[in-house]
């Protein structure tokens, strides 16, 4: 009997590692629709099931009250054409599929995932839902009612009191950015606003985006359901916000009797299509990004102020911003607000070790291939350049160079010019 070969390892040598290859952003098909609206597409010979996403310009950047643009996305799925929501969700499962509609700052997404031969039925209902919404009002009502109570609750929740606060101090309270609502604004929407939302929609915009295995069968039902829909309207007018950063740059939201004490830490920073793009991720990974940085090691592993501490890019099509989130013992506060500091400091000032630049810079690598793994999460990579403007083979074979020819040196430039403390937001919530 052959001996098993894990039986053999020496279990004290740590295993040899090598540079991870990155062979490009794969080739993907794209075409119109009669009616103009362009389509994006990776085949792939072995998925049965098949993604579609229909995105739309529009999302919270150009509403006029809080909460418009998330309902009417959600509401498509609610009632349309006739049918109710119990109808269309009746269908979508009868078709064995998983339907959803969402928004974000600048998009609205219908999306779907579907069985390859039950595809030109799930084209028709969405059809419906796109052209034909009726946006009833009972279900409106009780969808305002959830959301306010998830509001209640998360207001008890100092780790929500600062995610709410935080970005209006970097964008300012009248930016869509920085904009959070009160209590209030939960029972101003209605029917009427859905709809005057609904007609700023610029459809003539949209993109699809579809990932699976993919023929000229499948194009051709797109086409056949979607290209002979008159998809031409397009809203123009330009929705513009100035950026108003707080002057204060310290802050602090009163939680009472609250045991832990939030904090956020951050400012804006430079955004995806800079060239120093993929440098500064690397260097906030390293700070706080993975479980093994050097915030989670001090402030939690050697310190113990807090369960745990991260710190991440949030990048926007119009301003991005870094932050560092933890909840620490509300007692000792200001030693992990200095201790943060400290370690940014330390980053910009001391020349890390090449062993931990290799460990990040490897850690990085392996989660941008997974974000490669196949043709659901290449849709999501393809939206993603799509939203910036930016050539997707250029862009993640820009990220990938970077992150291999990184020195030491590069990560301490970075953090000088972007990550300065003197600059930075501090914002707690807590006891007072």
């Amino acid at each position: 009997m052959t001996k098993n070969k894990i039986s053999n390892l020496d279990r004290t040598k740590v295993p040899e590692t090598g540079q991870v290859e990155f062979n490009g952003f794969p080739d993907y098909q794209t075409g119109k629709l009669s009616n103009g609206i362009p389509w994006y597409g990776f085949h792939h010979d072995d998925f049965s099931v098949l993604r579609i996403d229909f995105v739309i310009p529009g999302g919270s950047w150009i509403q006029n009250r809080f909460f418009q643009a998330m309902t009417t996305a959600r509401m498509l799925l609610e009632g349309a054409g006739g049918k109710s929501a119990f109808e269309i969700a009746e269908n979508i499962d009868f078709l064995g599929a998983y339907a959803d509609s969402s928004s974000g700052n600048h998009t609205i997404t219908v999306s779907a995932y579907v069985l390859r031969n039950k595809f030109r039925e799930m084209m028709k209902l969405f059809r419906l839902i796109m052209t034909e919404p009726d946006f009833p009002e009972r279900e409106l009502r009780v969808m305002m009612l959830n959301l306010k109570q998830e509001f209640i609750v998360g207001s008890q929740k100092v780790s929500m009191l600062a995610r709410r606060k935080y970005p209006s101090l970097i964008f300012g309270e009248k930016h869509p950015y920085g904009k959070y609502p009160g209590l209030d604004d939960f029972d101003k929407i209605s029917r009427k606003e859905l709809t005057e939302y609904y007609d700023l929609i610029s459809f003539a915009d949209m993109k699809i985006y579809i990932g699976g295995y993919m023929d000229q069968e499948l194009i051709q039902t797109l086409e056949e359901e979607m290209g002979q829909v008159d998809f031409s309207r397009v809203y123009n007018e330009v929705f513009d916000f100035p950026q108003e950063r707080s002057n204060a740059f310290r802050h602090h939201i009163e939680k009472e009797n609250a045991v832990q004490t939030a904090i956020m830490i951050g400012k804006d920073v430079l955004n995806r299509d800079s060239e120093d793009y993929p440098l500064l991720t690397l260097a906030v990974t390293v700070l706080g990004g993975y479980f093994g940085s050097r915030l989670m090691s001090k402030i939690r592993e050697e310190k113990g102020l807090t369960y745990g501490i991260f710190s991440s890019v949030q990048a926007k099509p119009k301003g991005s911003y870094f932050a560092i989130q933890s909840e620490v013992i509300a007692e000792r506060t200001q030693e992990a607000i200095d201790e943060i500091f400290s370690e940014i400091m330390r980053l910009s000032d001391e020349a890390m070790d090449q062993g931990e630049l290799e460990l990040v810079r490897n850690y990085s690598m392996g989660g941008i291939m997974r974000s490669f793994d196949g043709p659901f999460q290449l849709v999501d990579r393809l939206k993603l350049a799509h939203a910036y403007n930016l050539d997707a083979k250029t862009y993640y074979s820009h990220i990938v160079a970077d992150l291999h020819k990184a020195s030491t040196e590069d990560i301490a430039r970075i953090v000088k010019e972007q990550l300065n403390p003197e600059k930075m937001y501090v914002l707690t919530a807590g006891a007072k």
